[in-house]
């Protein structure tokens, strides 16, 4: 039964203190929930004097709570019960306590909690007491995952999917649905608890080696590890462990750190083991170092957890307690293999944890979403995630400015949502601290961070996770990221907001976006570094209604009654609408070309009969499914399987429509998803990929989630991580092996050495590097600016490159040698508007609002412009040249090109298959050359006009998936074969003239080339220096004996000096400071050329013999004479015209020198 949703409690919290000197109503405390969402009594409250007091009471409590004081809180949450057994509070107090418990370890006390509330209200139709009976449920749901206890949580889990009213909850539900039918595959892997204590207490005791090996270790049972296990493990490692059995005062003589086995509480539940840390004479110090949690509990509360066994590394005879017999050991496992997290695998799978800054950098290639939205699915969690960015700028100093929108389909937890349900602001990215210390951080993308205690006063970050948190006073925390930057969280000035947001955010070098925020606590201003500012304004309920740049730009925002977001305008006037289910999911994307449709069918944990791919519509159990219908009408799906335990996408191509148990996706070709879980964090990975057409990539982790094998059917890679997950090692499939040493930071990298030699680097304190040396000891400098800019480069030969900034901090100009190479100024939004290259040409440029360039100026007043789509940002619809001739665009609903018509008219068109592989291609006389492709997308034959073909084979043994062509018959029949060797490199190219061999390094340089074609063998040979330049290139007749060498050299950056030869003359080559070439000489003939200033064009070339050539060009750098002359006569001189497309119009020959006639009379 689905319980009716209570428009009452709809979308209500305020992150605002309550008022405790006036009467309170039942909203003033459904909104007190805050971020962790209203707060439901159980029945109607009136206007009594006791409701009125039972209010009070509970707002006291709560206000306690909302303001972190989460003892007296808890305290309050009790006297509440005891006096006012009758509350219609009682049930959010019950649960605030048990959360207080859950938190903090006392597992069988938050059981009892929130049991009590759904045997409180088992009986209450109250929508109140429905909803907060589902709250209770997605509690124990998590505590039942954290006892290992899958099935009492699964159950859990499919009711609140089938009954609550609240699409966050229902959205939660299948989320874990899905994700706990992961784990099972690889419970195993994740019922890890026991290894991670004992890697824990390898390492307290400076074994770091042994428990890294210990924590990648996988459970041998499905109960986990039984502590005897635990002892024999660590005997592996030369080290002794003794189990004893002891009572809760004895814990005080017990020699620490030690393994501490929880005991399972109810059927169904496994058993845990914590360590046990500190202890005094009322609190006790364990740490989880599977949810990296560490808890303080007194004797009493765990003697509610404990069965009495413990693990030390010390000998019995001095022990408390008894020690236990290995028979006994054998019988006491742990395995938990989980703990109340938040939704899983949020935020842009590709994006790295710890950078916040993922521009795009140039404006004319913007990263996706800048304009547009841009959609995905984690092939994991089959999290739907889209993201847009409807405005942005870089000021010329400091952070950019930049409004990006990220939905999570599965987002469900997340309640300060400004631009609407599921959808993150990355400026709205806000801390919650919960009763245990631990700190959640909701990241710009949506991903969930928690950061848990460390003992120390710090915080220790989630796996793959490499920031650090930083407690600055209550309510206020700095987030470092290894870049430099950092995200201050603190109470918004000029509010009274119980709730940390984000304040500032500052650069490595110091320079800052500020956030103010209104008297409601609505972010209204970014501030950027140079003092500009960008407004956010919002409407009657709260959402994000326009955002306005300090240009003027705006971005504006619209929503339904639901507060979903349903259009985005964004400020170059593109628009995009959005449409969504029942429980928020996305159902379609449309802009005014098309419209994309999605169909989500989440989990939801009813029983199908075990059917793997249950028909559209029907019950899901623990399956997941999308289906993406594009402008088109062809359709691609991504599905998990909660039956077979993989996943897949099948593509349009070989998409089929649902038509019985036999016939549909099930059996289409499809790439397959095999999955592993890490086990350290628990976090879900795929482990395999096979593709439709043949080919297998597999992959392997270290246990926090870091690539460490990959391998493609041609060879395998491996690499090792720092503590920070910077790559320390790589070994390609040949064996050889690269490593990185890094700073005392462990981010930025100092060395990088191979059998080549080594590369090294030094930074200074912003990350910025100051100096670079190559592995042959040649040195590049850089100095910067308070701001980050680069100020000079110094090269390997002492020669400077600066660069000059304006009064804006914008790059002004660039001077090398004492020669100025390039000069800017800028238009109002600090674009470039004018470029003066070293030749001393000047262009102009103009910009539309999302900053692409649409004309080009020159100085002698012709233009290029272009003409961008209506639809579709950086769609270019017509490029008009300096001629006026314009050529033109069309495209489909996809964007893919359709035609390209030339300025004469002659058209050029193409077409797609499902897939969005090009199909065809048609030239302007009407000639049609198709194209086919097989299941992985790889060109299998091409089809031309006049019925003849070419076709390509791969590897038969479908080793490679992505496309080394093996074979390839051209269209008279003749076949070509192709071998590669295990860096992907050609090995065997054999033609009907024969075979050639390719020999390479280890590090993919050529070393040698043999031909055995037409009965005689041909050999080149190939050696490189340690900067891999080629040094010497051998060809020799291996019939004949005979052969030749060509060696080279180099200067120290990296221009060819010399060449010798074994068959000819030597060369030798002479630059000036500006990496120009002044001089050639051959066999010791001199060949020497002049510049102007800076400008790159040669103005003159003097040969050996005396005769000098020179150029002369108009004001657009086109040639328009060449003068030869010798000993001051003219020998030749060619003078040069161009048309009005740029073409060369006319050549005027001038010979002044009279020719000598055969009779001289």
């Amino acid at each position: 039964m689905l319980i009716t949703a209570d428009e009452t409690f709809a979308g209500r919290y305020s992150v605002k203190p309550l008022d405790l000197f006036r009467p309170l109503s039942a909203a003033d405390l459904t909104a007190a929930g805050q971020l962790g969402g209203p707060l439901y009594p159980t029945r109607d409250l009136t206007d009594s004097a006791r409701d009125l007091a039972i209010n009070a009471s509970f707002g006291e409590a709560i206000q306690a709570w909302n303001r972190h004081q989460y003892r007296d809180a808890v305290a309050l949450f009790r006297i509440h019960l005891s006096q006012y057994t009758d509350s219609p509070w009682a049930s959010e107090a019950s649960l605030h306590c048990g959360c207080d418990a859950l938190y903090n370890g006392r597992y069988s006390e938050a059981a009892s909690y929130f049991q009590s509330i759904l045997q409180a209200n088992a009986a209450n139709t109250h929508p109140g007491a429905q909803r907060i009976t589902i709250k209770a449920r997605v509690r124990l749901a998590n505590l039942k995952t954290w006892q290992g206890n899958f099935n009492e949580a699964m159950e859990h889990l499919r009711i609140v999917k089938q009954t609550s009213a609240d699409w966050r909850d229902r959205t939660y539900a299948s989320h874990w649905i899905q994700r706990l039918s992961r784990e099972t595959r690889n419970e195993k892997v994740v019922l890890s608890c026991g290894v991670q204590a004992l890697a824990c207490l390898l390492e307290k005791q400076g074994k770091i080696e042994a428990a890294q090996k210990v924590r990648g270790m996988l459970a041998t049972s499905p109960r986990g590890q039984s502590m005897k296990e635990l002892k024999s493990i660590a005997a592996l490692h030369g080290y002794r462990l003794t189990g004893v059995r002891l009572s809760v005062p004895q814990l005080k003589k017990l020699p620490l750190p030690a393994i501490v086995q929880l005991t399972r509480l109810n059927k169904g539940d496994m058993g845990h083991y914590w360590v046990l840390e500190k202890h005094s004479r009322d609190t006790l110090t364990f740490y989880d170092p599977q949810s990296r949690r560490r808890f303080n509990q007194t004797p009493q509360e765990f003697s509610r957890e404990w069965g009495g066994n413990a693990l030390v590394f010390a000998r019995g005879n001095k022990l408390p307690g008894v020690l236990l017999p290995a028979e006994k050991m054998a019988g006491l496992y742990g395995a938990c293999c989980g703990y109340p997290r938040h939704e899983d695998n949020l935020g842009t799978p590709d994006n790295p944890p710890g950078d916040p800054d993922c521009s795009g950098g140039d404006p004319c290639n913007p990263k996706p979403g800048c304009g547009a939205p841009v959609w995905s699915v984690n092939k994991v969690s089959m999290n739907f995630i889209g993201r847009d960015i409807p405005l942005w700028y870089r000021p010329p100093i400091g952070p950019q400015v930049q409004i990006e929108l990220t939905y999570n389909s599965q987002s469900a937890i997340a309640v300060y949502e400004p631009f609407g349900n599921k959808w993150q602001f990355n400026y709205g990215t806000y801390t919650v601290e919960d009763s245990g210390g631990n700190v959640t951080i909701l990241m710009p993308d949506g991903r969930r961070d928690v950061y848990t205690p460390d003992g120390s006063g710090g915080y220790t970050p989630g796996p793959q996770v490499y920031n650090t948190l930083v407690q600055i006073a209550p309510n206020n925390f700095q987030l470092w990221f290894p870049n430099g930057t950092v995200y201050t969280y603190n109470i918004p000035a000029g509010t009274n907001s119980l709730q940390p947001f984000l304040v500032e955010i500052q650069d490595a070098h110091g320079l800052s976006l500020s956030f103010g925020y209104d008297a409601n606590v609505n972010l209204t201003t970014i501030t950027d570094a140079v003092g500009l500012v960008t407004t956010l304004a919002y409407n009657a309920t709260g959402q994000v209604s326009q955002v306005t740049d300090p240009f003027g730009r705006q971005a504006t925002f619209s929503y339904d009654s639901n507060a979903n977001l349903t259009l985005i305008t964004d400020m170059g006037g593109y628009g995009s609408s959005f449409a969504y289910d029942q429980d928020c999911y996305i159902n379609s994307i449309a802009n005014s070309r098309g419209a994309w449709a999605f169909y989500t069918e989440p989990a939801d944990g009813i029983p199908n009969g075990s059917n793997g791919y249950p028909p559209p519509g029907t019950a899901m159990w623990q399956n997941y499914r999308i289906t993406i219908t594009n402008p088109l009408g062809s359709s691609e799906q991504y599905y998990y399987s909660g039956l077979l335990y993989f996943g897949w996408h099948v593509s349009p191509v070989n998409y089929v429509n649902y038509v019985d148990s036999s016939n549909n996706n099930l059996y289409s070709p499809h790439t397959r998803f095999l999955y592993t879980t890490t086990t350290d964090g628990n976090i879900g990975k795929i482990s395999s990929m096979w593709m439709p057409a043949g080919g297998l990539e597999v992959y392997s982790y270290d246990p926090v989630g870091n690539l460490t094998t990959f391998a493609d059917g041609v060879g395998w890679w491996h690499y090792a991580y720092n503590s920070m997950g910077q790559i320390t090692s790589v070994t390609n499939p040949n064996g050889a092996f690269t490593t990185v040493t890094y700073a005392p930071n462990n981010v930025d990298p100092i060395s990088i050495q191979n059998s080549l030699g080594v590369l090294t680097f030094t930074y200074d304190a912003a990350h910025d590097v100051t100096s670079a040396t190559d592995r042959m000891g040649n040195t590049t400098s850089y100095t910067y600016n308070s701001y980050g800019q680069v100020i000079s480069v110094q090269d390997a030969l002492g020669i400077a490159t600066n660069y000059n900034y304006d009064s804006g901090n914008r790059l002004a100009a660039v001077t090398r040698a004492g020669q100025t190479l390039h000069q800017y100024t800028y238009d109002a939004m600090d674009r470039v508007s004018t470029h003066t290259d070293p030749t001393g040409l000047t262009l102009t440029y103009s910009y539309n609002n999302l900053d692409q360039v649409t004309k080009i100026t020159y100085p002698d007043g012709k233009f290029q412009s272009y003409q961008y789509s209506t639809c579709c940002p950086y769609v270019v619809d017509s490029i008009t040249s300096r001629s006026g001739q314009t050529t033109s665009y069309s495209y489909d609903q996809l964007n893919h090109l359709l035609t390209v018509t030339d300025p004469a008219g002659g058209a050029t068109s193409f077409t797609y298959d499902a897939n969005g592989n090009r199909a065809s291609l048609t030239d302007p006389n009407g000639n049609t050359t198709s194209f086919s492709y097989d299941f992985n997308n790889r060109l299998t034959k091409k089809t031309f006009a006049d019925g003849t073909n070419e076709s390509f084979t791969y590897d038969p043994d479908n080793n490679d998936a992505f496309g080394l062509v093996r074979g390839r018959t051209n269209a008279r029949g003749v076949t070509t074969t192709y071998s590669y060797s295990s860096l992907r490199k050609l090995s065997i190219f054999h033609d009907v003239t024969g075979p050639t061999f390719y020999a390479y390094d280890d590090f993919g340089r050529m070393t040698s080339a043999y031909n055995s074609a037409v009965g005689y063998y041909y050999t080149h040979l190939y050696t490189y220096d340690a900067n891999s330049r080629l040094l010497t290139m051998n060809n020799a007749w291996l019939d004949w004996g005979t052969g030749a060498s060509v060696n080279f050299q180099y200067d120290a950056l990296g221009r060819r000096t010399a060449m010798t030869r074994d068959m000819g003359k030597a060369v030798a080559y002479t630059y000036d400071s500006l990496n120009r070439l002044t001089g050639a000489n051959v066999g010791g003939q001199a060949y020497t050329y002049t510049y102007t200033g800076a400008s790159p064009l040669v103005q003159s070339l003097t040969r050996p013999n005396g005769s000098v050539t020179t150029y002369q060009y108009d004001i657009v750098n086109r040639l328009t004479q060449m003068t030869t002359t010798l000993s001051g006569n003219t020998l030749t001189q060619y003078t040069y015209t161009y048309n009005a497309q740029d073409l060369r119009d006319t050549e005027n020959f001038i010979e002044p020198l009279p020719r000598a006639g055969y009779n001289n009379e």
